[in-house]
């Protein structure tokens, strides 16, 4: 019985041989299906695409900083002159600021001098003010208070005049009264006695009447 020769596998990669059993070649270690080894060719150069790439935008990267590092120490230099002419025109202005600030201190000063001289002078004046104004309201207040009192003396007197008065008043009214009651009592106590006359007066009326009546006839 003869053998048989066992089955093989060709490589896609590096054409070997390799026994089917194998799902890669024992020389490269490629895949031995098509399938498969399509997928690693596929990885692999997407790989090196990317790698290829990263590569790429890391120069344009440094190229690119290169660039802006250069356009920076230009501006910069640019901008440290600038701030030294700059810092040459402040010195400059500062100075005349300075000086304008002395002299507009200066003037403060000379102002506040005079107004505070101002200030003192109207105080004076004002406490000399206020002072005889004081003076004058004093006196107005003492000769008020003089005027008061001399008319409160003559209400007083007035006062205790017109109380007196009315006090005699009175008296003599009560002696009037009680001289008028005392001429009514004796005015009733002789009612009766009117009475008695008044009665004996008609009684000689009607008596006259009747001794005319008798001579006439």
């Amino acid at each position: 019985m003869s053998g048989h020769q066992p089955q093989v596998k060709v490589c896609f990669h590096c054409d070997k041989d390799s026994p089917t059993s194998n799902d890669f070649c024992g020389s490269c270690g490629s895949p031995l299906t098509l399938d498969s080894y399509i997928a690693s060719r596929v990885k692999a150069q997407l790989a090196t695409d990317l790698k290829h790439r990263d590569v790429l935008e890391a120069e344009s990267s440094i190229k690119v900083f290169t660039k802006a590092w250069g356009w920076m120490r230009l501006i910069g230099g640019i901008a440290v002159t600038l701030l030294l002419v700059s810092g040459g025109a402040l010195a400059w202005k500062a100075s005349g600021f300075w000086e304008n600030v002395q002299k507009a201190n200066d003037s403060v000063s000379e102002k506040a001098k005079t107004t505070a001289a101002d200030i003192s002078q109207t105080a004076a004046k004002s406490k000399q003010d206020l002072s005889s104004a004081l003076s004058q309201a004093k006196g107005e207040i003492a000769s008020t208070s003089s005027e008061a009192i001399k008319q409160s003396e003559s209400m007083r007197y007035a006062s205790v005049q017109a109380k007196n008065e009315i006090s005699n008043e009175t008296k003599t009214f009560r002696t009037d009264l009680q001289s008028s009651r005392q001429r009514l009592d004796a005015a009733n106590k002789m009612q009766p006695e009117l009475e008695n006359l008044r009665q004996q007066l008609d009684a000689a009326n009607k008596s006259i009447g009747e001794q005319q009546k008798v001579l006439s006839s």
